[in-house]
């Protein structure tokens, strides 16, 4: 930053942040601020701005932003008159430089091996979230589904009791394939990586390095991180299509119902009987969604715990759905992710005047 600067200009504070949600907060102990055209006074301002911009960096034992201060001004001619100044630049900027060299030497380097984990890491757990919503979602679909069905029953009561035959109309739900903007892009291969056996979506958006899904960077161990199953490497696909959740009107009796729902019949109280299932897969379906939920916001979490910035430049991390969840069940967790939201709405919103966000 210039001597001169009272604030980081958006485009400089995007970059940062962009940049350093690569890394983990071990980081901050490496971050100092360089001020240039420096007049060797403390620059209040500059530290001011550092400060105003919520920038991660080491601190000295007063807890102010380490900084050096430099005036480089070589091709500036001298003469008679501004002889003293020069000088004063020169000795300023040598004695800097001086303790910028010790505090290099003082301080361990960022190793690249623990940068390229927490990348991977950062990965993970942004498409845990993207996946747990898009099952938590079917879930709602399923719900709704069950819900008509049991609706259904109640509404044809009489005829059950008659043995008499009648339809009730659900919208099923299903999964199925949709293709999706990928393909080759040099040496980038753009897809979705999936996996055939749980029928998920493990990697997308954001898989664009990988060639196969063995080195996506959602596989650990050869095994998935991101599907239930937690399945092998090679259960998955990487492909231009990805699964989706659809729903269609289908006409059922209760003959369909109870091999599709695997319903219970017994004797004189077979619609009892089937209620009963029905509520109790409701709840079994509440119970996982629960969970999914939770899951999810450990995960937001944890991403905010490891990361200077949860926002990554080429996948930004989305959750408002999980946030909508959350603001009907539990207040405090609802708050906790409307403030990390804040945060990177403010960041977006920034990299957005500049075409830095990919949609």
């Amino acid at each position: 930053m210039k001597g001169s600067d009272n604030r980081l200009n958006d485009q400089l504070r995007y970059s940062f942040n962009s940049i350093i949600s690569l890394f983990g907060k071990d980081l901050e102990k490496n971050i100092v601020t360089l001020i240039t055209q420096s007049n060797g006074e403390t620059p209040e301002n500059v530290l001011q701005a550092v400060e105003a911009a919520n920038i991660k960096c080491a601190r000295d034992k007063e807890n102010e932003p380490i900084h050096f201060m430099f005036n480089n001004r070589q091709s500036t001619q001298k003469t008679k008159k501004n002889t003293v100044a020069l000088k004063s630049a020169w000795d300023i900027t040598i004695e800097q430089i001086g303790r910028f060299t010790d505090f290099l030497k003082s301080n361990s380097p960022q190793k690249l091996e623990k940068t390229v984990e927490e990348s991977k890491t950062h990965t993970r757990l942004t498409a845990c979230i993207q996946n747990q919503e898009e099952r938590i979602r079917f879930i709602d679909l399923k719900q709704t589904e069950i819900q008509q069905a049991m609706d259904g029953l109640k509404k044809h009561e009489q005829e059950m009791k008659k043995n008499k035959e009648f339809t009730v109309e659900v919208d099923e739900v299903y999964k199925d394939k949709d293709p999706i903007g990928g393909g080759q892009w040099g040496l980038f291969y753009v897809g979705a990586v999936c996996c055939t056996t749980c029928d998920e979506n493990c990697h997308y958006p954001g898989c664009t390095v990988a060639w196969r899904p063995a080195d996506c960077e959602v596989m650990k161990d050869d095994r998935c991180t991101v599907c239930p199953g937690k399945c092998h490497s090679s259960d998955h696909v990487k492909e231009e299509w990805k699964y989706v959740s659809k729903k269609k009107r289908v006409k059922m009796t209760l003959s369909d119902m109870k091999e599709k729902y695997e319903l219970n019949e017994a004797g004189s109280e077979s619609k009892f009987s089937c209620l009963e299932t029905f509520q109790q897969k409701l709840e079994e379906l509440q119970k996982e969604k629960d969970q999914l939920l939770q899951k999810s916001f450990e995960h937001v979490v944890e991403l905010d715990q490891i990361a200077l910035n949860i926002d990554s430049l080429s996948t930004p991390v989305r959750f408002d759905y999980l946030i909508e969840k959350m603001k009907k069940k539990d207040t405090e967790k609802f708050k906790k992710l409307e403030e990390i939201k804040s945060r990177l709405h403010e960041q977006t919103k920034v990299a957005s005047r500049y075409g830095l966000v990919n949609s």
